[in-house]
């Protein structure tokens, strides 16, 4: 994972990531230069992920809404299920 990242890049917050359609999405992403942060609530369940950052994390939850976790991000595809 890349964590580096300049200002000027497209920030994305994949909800979902671990996922067929999170995990695809961040590929696609990440391969045209956005600075991709992946959350799910399990890691990549098909290969390792392209995201500059992956946190596990439960969003349903309020503790892991936390500031660190989806703060600088533009845009917020979400991809789970439920």
């Amino acid at each position: 994972m890349n964590e580096s990242r300049s200002d000027n890049e497209t920030r994305v917050l994949v909800t979902g990531a671990g996922g067929f359609i999170g995990h695809h999405l961040t590929a696609h992403l990440a391969a045209r230069g956005c600075w991709v942060r992946a959350v799910d609530v399990k890691p990549p369940e098909y290969e390792p992920t392209a995201a500059n950052d992956f946190e596990i994390l439960d969003l349903r939850r309020r503790r892991g809404c936390g500031a660190g976790s989806i703060s600088g991000p533009r845009i917020l595809p979400r991809c789970t299920l439920k």
